[in-house]
């Protein structure tokens, strides 16, 4: 009788430590270098990949990452802003490259010290499309040199990535989107901050 019980408890306490670990569900671009570079980059840093980051089934973590040529419009130079909510409680976070350019780069990641509601950005972000952005948008063309964007979201054992070119004028729905998904964490997490 105590063996049923025994074995019982193991599968259970397997199962749980298996949603505090990496995704279970992955759709995410493969062999797209501005997500591989971002991953690359987040990996050795106190980010963590987010793919393989400890989560509990309720946690969140948004990442929203824009530049990797020309920077987007009235956007700073390659960074990244991470949206997390874990435990139920919510942060954010600004990450950017250091100045070496080695294979040991990394990222330098600040906390954001904001008034903004976050609940209500990763609302904001969610309507805008987070969570509906495609891995890659076909194109008949290559971009050579231009801003991009990466998106990362994992909630608890979910994990979705996408990487999209920043096109002026949009030529699909997803370039609007992934414009607006940026702008829906970038604006209320530096507009109630200005002094960054």
């Amino acid at each position: 009788m105590q063996r049923p019980l025994f074995l019982a408890i193991l599968i259970l306490w397997a199962c749980v430590q298996d949603t505090r670990g990496r995704a279970r569900y992955v759709n995410a671009p493969n062999g797209e270098w501005t997500f591989d570079l971002t991953r690359s980059w987040a990996r050795r840093s106190q980010l963590g990949d987010l793919q393989n980051r400890p989560m509990a089934p309720n946690d969140i973590e948004l990442r929203v990452w824009s530049g990797y040529g020309e920077p987007p419009a009235n956007s700073p130079a390659f960074s990244g802003l991470i949206l997390r909510r874990e435990g139920g409680k919510w942060s954010a976070w600004r990450a950017e490259p250091t100045l070496a350019a080695r294979p040991t780069d990394s990222l330098i990641v600040n906390k954001i010290n904001t008034q903004a509601d976050l609940a209500q950005v990763w609302q904001t972000a969610v309507a805008k499309g987070a969570l509906k952005l495609p891995q890659r948008v076909p194109r008949k063309w290559g971009m050579m040199d231009g801003g991009s964007y990466v998106v990362e979201v994992r909630t608890g054992s979910n994990y979705r990535a996408s990487s999209i070119e920043d096109v002026s004028p949009p030529e699909v729905d997803a370039d609007r989107q992934v414009k607006d998904v940026y702008d829906a964490v970038f604006r209320p997490l530096f507009e109630s901050n200005p002094a960054r």
